[in-house]
């Protein structure tokens, strides 16, 4: 009989036991991005993986071969490292700077991908668990990449080369570490109790989608010639798109959207949440404040001074010569010519009434 009774408590420990542990989502659990623990970390570990091995290989197949064929490379390559400098102090060489441009453009591409799948939760299309699925997923695959990043960088100071390292600088490390804190700390945990809330899901299309196009922008801008008129125009249509767009998706936006999902928090999660929602949005500050900065003094630079800056000797030998001509196909010249001779024989009379050129007529002519 005890034999029997432990058996049994056993049989009944084990069924009792068994929903509580992690269990294989189904297909139908990641397409719906079903609010479970074991749901949760399946789509974010595809997205990694899938970031992980994409990522390079596009950069590396696609992105650097088609730059390589581009007359504008150098210049591309100088002002990505103009940029480094300026807005993160961070000082690479020629080699590297490109290689971490040209890893750069599949990555916003896959900020697009991201922020797109929650534009229909922004325009409140398709049915609403379609919307809410799409936008959970849009911010799962950011913190996929973040998770993807972290392992590339873990992978390079451990086995990596020197060429290696030389992408991934300490300053810059520490950089995308506070970017990474909001995915990483903050995506699951509103995917697991508030996948539906909205401003959750703008503030995943504003720092992805928005970011996507703004860097698009940049990037075009760093390919143009703005000592050409048609340049100088594309380039501050550039600039001003950058500057609108982040100005308003990482700033005006941006502090709208953290203080209603910060006040979710506050009203409806523990406190432990709301202190790692408030760390992440305060990091993520910081790095909008440099991009910020960033685009207004670029904007700066092209709207305000572009002309003065653009200024070459060629032009003013162009504009000296083109009020040559302007006087000259005017009636001034004829004048001024008239005005000279007046002036001449003026001189001439004066030096006459002078006595200059009086002579005694007794004394005899001297040769001249």
């Amino acid at each position: 009989r005890l034999v029997e009774a432990a058996v049994e408590f056993r049989a009944r420990d084990t069924s009792a036991s068994t929903p509580a542990i992690m269990t294989f989502p189904t297909l139908q659990n990641v397409l719906t991005c079903d609010s479970s623990v074991e749901t949760q970390l399946m789509v974010l570990v595809m997205f990694a993986t899938l970031w992980y091995f994409s990522l390079p290989f596009v950069a590396r197949t696609v992105v650097r071969p088609f730059i390589d064929r581009q007359a504008w490379k150098p210049q591309f390559v100088k002002l990505t490292q103009d940029s480094l400098k300026k807005m993160f102090r961070i000082t690479m060489d020629e080699a590297s700077a490109y290689s971490l441009a040209c890893q750069g453009i599949p990555m916003l591409c896959q900020h697009g991908f991201g922020g797109a799948l929650c534009i229909p939760a922004m325009l409140g299309a398709l049915p609403s668990g379609v919307r809410t699925a799409l936008a959970c997923h849009g911010a799962l695959s950011e913190a996929g990449w973040e998770v993807s990043d972290l392992l590339t960088i873990a992978r390079v100071y451990a086995f990596g080369s020197e060429t290696e390292r030389k992408l991934k600088p300490p300053a810059l490390v520490l950089i995308l570490c506070m970017h990474h804190s909001m995915g990483l700390g903050m995506v699951i945990p509103m995917n697991l109790n508030f996948p539906d809330f909205y401003w959750y899901h703008e503030g995943i299309f504003l720092l992805q989608f928005a970011a996507f196009v703004a860097c698009f922008a940049q990037q075009y801008g760093y390919t143009l010639n703005t000592k050409t008129p048609s340049g100088l125009l594309r380039m501050r249509i550039s600039v001003t798109v950058v500057f609108l767009l982040m100005g308003w998706s990482r700033g005006i936006r941006y502090v709208v959207v953290a203080a209603h999902v910060l006040g979710k928090l506050h009203a409806d999660a523990g406190i432990a949440m709301l202190a790692g929602g408030c760390v992440a949005v305060t990091l993520m500050s910081v790095i909008n404040l440099m991009f910020l900065v960033d685009v207004a003094v670029k904007f700066r630079k092209f709207m305000l001074v572009a002309n003065k800056a653009n200024k070459t000797d060629k032009d003013h030998d162009v504009l000296r010569e083109s009020s040559h001509d302007l006087l000259q196909s005017m009636s001034f010249q004829s004048q001024h010519d008239l005005l000279a001779g007046r002036r001449a024989w003026a001189k001439v009379r004066g030096a006459v009434a002078l006595g200059a050129f009086h002579q005694s007529l007794t004394e005899p002519l001297r040769p001249s």
